[in-house]
């Protein structure tokens, strides 16, 4: 199919110096959590760029983007179907060949089966096989074959973190020339204090009391809610009761046990960006106990608001909080209870923390994991 809108430079002798990319988007339609938060701030950080590079933008059939500056012309093409996995896996082996593209980066999806050659492929963690049982059947054999496949073919293969650069080369057959570490972000509007109004409109909804601590994910056994809620049960045994509001879409897997309506617990279900950005704002301290994580934009979203952090000490997530959190073992529930209650008593400590958090976020931009990504483009001319 050809361009809907846009247009590309013409093709003159200097053709060989340019590099044409294009940047599979077909999954923006959903709701923007994970991976197409990634897709969707990387995608105009990189069309800020003043590079050479030439993009074509991959959009689901009748679906349409953000109006994303751009300091070069930039070709936009729809897929036959609205159906994503047939596009992916069909498609766009035979699109690359058409379209004259050195390669597509794939920032959401892995690759498809069927193209060997010209991927970029970004992968984000490891979970199918580092914790296969935290996943749905459907999931493992799903994604299993594709990210195995991604870490053998794909030039480069781009990760957030040492920790998943690791997990690569332990899981699969990833070539370690091949693998490139492009730090992730979180968008600064997290650091944008509600509305009054807002405010108003999420405490009359959800009846929310004075004080709470926040969580945030899919409801899934990767995201460890139960320890969660066992150590609020443990504490409110003791005398201390903290109320939890738990934000995310719904997931897989008996997350969510019967003792939960003993506890002040509230699911929210998924909510719009702006009212996550508001529970951030509002929450006392935010808790990320997760099993296993490739990035963790949650930790810089809490930073960005000034919300002091507990996450777990395994997996990337002491990359990305640094000594700007509390962390804990994801498996130990008396030291996920101690460390709630300290922050949840001692509001200078949390203070403190908060601090150190948006010190910590600063450390990540979209402009350099963009200007990182620029860089390894490079290597599908190798």
């Amino acid at each position: 199919m050809g361009p809907t809108t846009g247009s590309t430079r013409s093709r003159d002798s200097n053709i060989h110096s340019t590099v044409h990319i294009g940047i599979d988007l077909t999954g923006l339609w959903r709701q923007r959590t994970g991976i197409f938060r990634y897709a969707a701030s990387l995608t105009p950080a990189l069309l800020s760029l003043d590079s050479e590079i030439e993009y074509t933008l991959f959009v689901r059939k009748s679906e349409t983007l953000p109006r994303w500056h751009s300091v070069r012309p930039v070709r936009i093409v729809e897929t036959p179907w609205r159906q994503e996995r047939l596009s992916m896996q069909l498609w766009f082996p035979w699109v690359r060949r058409q379209l004259g593209l050195d390669a597509i980066h794939y920032p959401a999806f892995p690759p498809p089966l069927l193209q060997h050659r010209g991927m970029v492929a970004s992968v984000h963690d490891l979970t199918v096989l580092r914790y296969p049982e935290t996943m749905t059947l459907a999931g493992r054999v799903y994604w299993g074959p594709l990210l195995r496949h991604a870490a053998r073919v794909a030039r480069p293969v781009l990760v957030p973190t040492q920790s998943t650069r690791q997990d690569l080369l332990e899981l699969t057959t990833a070539d370690p020339a091949h693998i490139v570490i492009t730090p992730y972000a979180a968008d600064e509007r997290f650091a944008l204090p509600p509305s009054p109004e807002l405010i108003q409109h999420l405490r009359d909804r959800w009846s929310l009391p004075g004080r709470f601590a926040l969580a945030v994910g899919t409801l899934e056994p990767r995201k460890n809610l139960p320890r969660l809620f066992e150590a609020l049960a443990f504490l409110q045994q003791r005398g201390v009761t903290v109320p939890l509001i738990v934000v995310g879409r719904p997931g897989w897997g008996n997350v969510i046990p019967g003792a939960v309506s003993k506890l002040p617990i509230q699911f929210t279900g998924h909510v719009t960006d702006e009212e996550l950005v508001a529970f951030y704002h509002l929450a006392s301290l935010f808790v990320y106990p997760s099993l296993y994580e490739g990035f963790g934009f949650p930790i810089l979203e809490a930073f960005w608001a000034g919300c002091p952090v507990i996450t777990s000490c395994e997996s990337s997530l002491p990359e990305v909080a640094g000594d700007a959190a509390v962390l804990i073992s994801p498996h130990d529930t008396a030291a996920l209870a101690s460390a709630i209650d300290e922050l949840w008593q001692d509001r200078v400590s949390a203070r403190r923390l908060a601090a150190a958090g948006q010190e910590r976020v600063r450390q990540f931009s979209w402009e350099t994991c963009a200007r990182l990504t620029v860089a390894a483009y490079g290597l599908t001319q190798s």
